[in-house]
């Protein structure tokens, strides 16, 4: 499993524990989040990810394991897929980014704003980007479902772990690859068989640029979950859990 920006393989628990009884899971964080450390030889970009899930794959010599991936996570393993399609045996895309995440008319704003972040001494940086207001943020935008004790769980989770990135440099140079790259960048080249399942009122990954996704690839198919948005994983993991299952198997 591959989680998403920002977060952590805490995401990524509740999907686990529909599937652990089937199947053996492993869920690293990728560098720079959670409990890895970040690169220190390069930029924490696509490529970069994608060599990381080589590498853990070869080892733990895993053979033609299954990849369930979210979010940022599916333009990673959709660029490792690419790469090697022979190490992986089927493809699940839990919410992919699925075009450009940030429209072309909105590039003046985004690109300078996320330099100048960028360029921030660490302490300020952080002091900027490590907080309550952000991660609020975040998960009011993402959140659909009218579960109001759901609702709270799901903004102390983000709160919990979603600053808990490495450095303010390593996490705005994982943004700056979330924010540049997509899984439609990909999807044409991928040849595994693979599963989107996306929520119909996903914002994030765009409800209806994952339905074009699908059909970009030979190998795709699209399970469509209603009422929910970019966090399945969250929202209604036994529902990605199923629709796994019947995929694998």
């Amino acid at each position: 499993m591959v989680h998403g920006f920002r977060g952590d393989h805490r995401g990524m628990l509740k999907i686990a524990a529909e599937l652990g009884d089937s199947y053996n899971l492993f869920i690293p964080d990728l560098p720079g989040f959670g409990a890895s450390q970040p690169f220190t030889s390069h930029r924490h970009d696509v490529q970069a990810y994608a060599n990381f899930l080589h590498d853990f794959i070869k080892k733990l010599e895993l053979k033609k394991p299954n990849i369930l991936a979210h979010s940022f996570g599916t333009t990673i393993a959709s660029a490792f897929a690419t790469e090697h399609p022979e190490a992986i045996n089927k493809l699940v895309l839990l919410s992919p980014i699925a075009a450009n995440p940030v429209p072309k008319a909105l590039n003046f704003l985004t690109q300078p704003a996320m330099s100048l972040l960028h360029a921030l001494p660490e302490k300020l940086g952080r002091a900027l980007t490590a907080t309550n207001l952000v991660t609020d943020i975040m998960s009011l935008s993402t959140t659909k479902t009218k579960d109001k004790q759901l609702r709270r769980w799901i903004k102390v989770e983000h709160r919990r772990y979603f600053n808990s990135f490495a450095t303010h440099r390593s996490m705005m140079e994982a943004m700056q690859a979330s924010s540049s790259h997509h899984v439609a960048m990909y999807a044409k080249q991928v040849t595994t068989p693979t599963l989107i399942i996306a929520g119909d009122k996903d914002g994030v990954g765009k409800f209806k640029h994952q339905k074009n996704l699908a059909k970009l690839s030979t190998s795709a198919q699209l399970k469509v979950i209603s009422g929910v948005g970019h966090l399945t994983h969250y929202e209604t993991p036994k529902e990605v859990a199923a629709a796994t299952k019947e995929f694998l198997d």
